[in-house]
């Protein structure tokens, strides 16, 4: 785990205008806090995301009349309003009226998300204890009867359960099982994922997704699970077994590129989602899975359709597992340079590579 920094280093450079910003807030009597996934991701050692800021002292009207000082405003959202400001490459809300963040925090879904950071004093603000969480590798919920009013807060927890090598304590187990995705909109539920697939360990987050029961809405991969595999190619068991193996595997042969990177690891993860619909176990006792390259494609692309993933994407990742048997399969089997040419030319067609494959 990576060494947490300390409150010193998590300043913001001294041309950031969301420091002019904070010290005009305070001018009218209101407190600006960075909070969310910046704060996480660099007391868990990281550079930080996206800055995300909250106000609190300040109702939303006068907060929305003072940003917009600093650019175009553009309000999301009534009960808990969000603030776009261009020229200002972060999120502003607005804390309720009266609340501290104390207060405030409790809305949020994790202890670790639940931190703040004052640019202008250079305080952390903790009142959930998210830091010893994250020094005890523990994901816990902020406030277990509010857990629920987000959903995909389920598939959160297993993604950064796959980026930060944490463990969900019993009760935040338990609060999982009882989400419903039904409901959720595709595009969160892809960038969940999305999240899932870019972390060291994609099979942490996805054997999580398995323990709470959140796999049966991906009815995809939970077909995978029992389906055997041929013991003498596959000792490692069931065809689930396999890709979370595969998607650690991928995830070690990252080169830095983000499109490739994403073809990888979604590849990595459908390749095989045509086997149970194919796989069979001769009189002979092995297991064969005759087609499930060319069936794969078309599960995979559906899937990630459905999903709302981008079309360079569902192509890309369709041609991968399409072709994904074709490098054991042209060296057994002697291919000439011919074959190899028409590979990457239908390749080529996906915009990947032989490379990529």
């Amino acid at each position: 785990m990576t060494k947490t920094k300390s409150s010193e280093e998590l300043a913001l450079p001294a041309e950031h205008p969301a420091l002019e910003l904070a010290h005009t807030i305070a001018k009218s009597g209101g407190r600006l806090l960075v909070v969310g996934g910046w704060v996480r991701d660099r007391v868990c050692g990281g550079p930080g995301g996206d800055l995300d800021l909250e106000v609190v002292g300040l109702a939303p009207e006068p907060l929305e009349a003072l940003l917009g000082h600093f650019g175009r405003v553009h309000r999301v959202g009534r009960s808990f309003p969000v603030f776009k400001v261009s020229g200002l490459d972060a999120d502003v809300s607005s804390a309720a009226p009266g609340q501290d963040f104390a207060a405030a925090a409790r809305r949020r879904d994790l202890t670790l998300n639940a931190m703040a950071f004052d640019p202008l004093t250079g305080e952390l603000l903790d009142p959930l204890g998210g830091r010893a969480d994250w020094k005890r590798g523990v994901l816990r919920a902020c406030d277990p009867e509010r857990f629920g009013d987000d959903p995909v807060r389920g598939l959160r927890v297993a993604q950064l359960a796959a980026r930060f090598a944490l463990r969900p304590d019993a009760e935040l187990l338990r609060l999982c099982r009882a989400q419903d995705l039904a409901d959720v909109p595709s595009e969160r539920i892809f960038a969940e994922l999305r999240k899932l697939l870019a972390s060291d360990r994609p099979s942490v987050g996805l054997a999580l997704l398995r323990d709470t029961d959140l796999l049966r809405f991906f009815p995809e991969l939970t077909a995978t699970v029992d389906v055997p595999q041929d013991p003498e190619w596959h000792p490692e068991g069931p065809v689930w077994d396999h890709t979370l193996m595969v998607v650690d595997e991928a995830a070690g042969l990252r080169t830095g590129d983000p499109g490739d990177d994403a073809l990888l690891l979604w590849a990595a993860l459908c390749h095989d989602l045509g086997k149970p619909a194919v796989t069979r176990v001769g009189e002979d006792g092995r297991v064969r899975s005759h087609g499930h390259d060319v069936l794969g494609q078309e599960i995979a692309e559906a899937w990630l359709e459905r999903l709302r993933g981008p079309n360079a994407l569902v192509r890309g990742v369709g041609a991968l597992v399409r072709h994904h048997l074709a490098p054991s399969l042209f060296v057994g089997q002697g291919a000439k340079p011919p074959a190899y040419r028409r590979l990457a030319r239908k390749l080529e067609a996906a915009a990947v590579t032989v490379e990529l494959l």
